[in-house]
């Protein structure tokens, strides 16, 4: 994400959320699930991580799983059955994956 730091340039790395700066924001190597950053500036460490994101992923997933259905649903009258057919086939690969 691109960020202007208090000096107005823009930098690739969001700015410190303490000082408002990105020219000393640095990573920090943490674990794979956990993205940290520490401000040289300031001195200030903050780290992020996705809490049970496998629970979002399905709720998703099932959103637009319902979704697709129901647009299905709509188009079936204009459909043949060969196309229609083909249509449920997909939306349930998508559902197992």
């Amino acid at each position: 994400m691109s960020a202007p730091d208090n000096t107005g340039t823009t930098s690739d790395t969001d700015p410190c959320p303490y000082c408002g700066t990105t020219s000393g924001v640095q990573p920090v190597t943490t674990s794979p699930k956990v993205q940290a950053w520490s401000c040289a500036e300031c001195g200030t460490q903050w780290a992020v991580s996705v809490v049970n994101p496998r629970p979002y992923m399905d709720h998703l997933t099932a959103t637009v799983v319902a979704r697709r259905l129901v647009t299905l649903a709509d188009l079936a009258p204009i459909l043949t059955d060969t196309e229609l057919r083909a249509r449920l086939v997909a939306l349930a690969g998508l559902a197992r994956s």
